[in-house]
């Protein structure tokens, strides 16, 4: 990973602390996109406000068309009682937040003094961290660095053409997003719905075949839950440029109590057909459960169809005890 100049940083900061002055979290709600189209840049890069739900006020922004479905996942996840461990954890994005000097690491409070910068307010704190599923949050690279800086200088324009025009914006609030096309000329601002379907989960698919076999296991009284979680505890591996983050996949019985399945995924590993694979075994060595219980919409989407098939119930459930459970583990680690 190609680390980012000072110089390149110091471009970065700038942008992101004349926006700051902005307070863009006050004008635009967490659940609005604005689909910013640069020249030289084949797809948008599309650009989330938080803060106006009283959450750290910031800026998410991912690249094209996967990074409008990431962006749209964290910002629709509160339809579902996932945790949002998962949530963070499974996104390709960067974020400009607005913290407070406690959520700053240690190096990122060092290139704040290197770059000369004095922030003493809560939500006044500037950083930056690059998501991408199976990593550790980190600094954007270079490339990041750059693009992004590209991004919050357009952004600090945009906004300013918002906050001059008050017909403007609530015309605009009438829309999903706004979509801003850069030109020769400056920006032509059109107002857009999403651009394409945004509510595909994996469902797994089984032959006839195997359906009847597995409605010939013996059913039990067990209440299955399925689940999904990112620990956020780095683990170096010499084979990869930043540190990795584990994402475990368990199973449990919430009837008896008890672990029935436990296993961190290699980083090349599918998520769900982890899920599929942790599903059927279960039945072929515990029977056919009376329920699944899940919190993570890829499960519930996922297994649903099947369930259906062999007449088990399916439940929505935030499931807090599993909580408890990561909490061992993560501390055994």
């Amino acid at each position: 990973m190609t680390k980012a100049t000072l110089e390149q940083w110091k471009s970065l900061y700038k942008e992101a602390d004349r926006l700051k002055i902005k307070k863009p979290w006050k004008l635009l709600p967490s659940d609005f996109l604005i689909a910013l189209q640069m020249e030289n840049y084949r797809e948008p890069f599309y650009i989330s406000i938080m803060g106006q739900l009283e959450s750290a006020p910031g800026i998410g922004m991912a690249y094209g068309r996967k990074g409008f479905r990431d962006l749209l996942w964290v910002m629709e996840s509160h339809k579902y009682p996932v945790s949002p461990f998962y949530v963070i954890g499974s996104v390709n994005s960067c974020v400009c937040y607005y913290g407070n000097e406690e959520d700053l690491d240690l190096d990122q409070k060092k290139r704040i003094r290197d770059l000369g910068l004095r922030y003493k307010e809560d939500h006044e704190w500037t950083y930056f961290l690059s998501f991408e599923p199976r990593y550790i949050p980190v600094d954007p690279d270079r490339k990041q660095v750059k693009e992004y800086t590209e991004v919050l200088m357009h952004l600090n324009d945009i906004m300013d053409h918002i906050q001059e025009d008050e017909d403007f914006l609530r015309d605009i609030l009438k829309a999903d997003m706004l979509k801003v096309t850069q030109t020769n000329h400056g920006f032509r601002y059109e107002k857009a719905d999403f651009p394409f379907d945004t509510t595909s989960f994996f469902s797994l698919e089984l032959d006839d075949k195997t359906i009847e076999e597995l409605k010939d296991y013996q059913r039990t009284d067990m209440e299955l839950v399925i689940d999904l979680h990112y620990f956020f505890f780095p683990i170096e591996d010499p084979d990869y440029d930043k540190p990795l983050n584990p994402l475990m996949i368990l199973a449990y019985d919430l009837k008896g109590d008890q672990i029935l399945a436990g296993d961190l995924l290699d980083i090349d590993e599918d998520e769900m057909d982890a899920v599929a694979d942790v599903f059927l075994q279960t039945i072929q060595r515990f029977g056919l459960p009376a329920k699944l219980f899940a919190r993570n919409p890829n499960i519930l989407y996922g297994l649903k169809n099947v369930c259906d098939l062999l007449d088990i119930k399916v439940i929505v459930d935030p499931l807090e005890e599993l909580d408890d459970i990561y909490e061992h583990i993560q501390d055994a680690m």
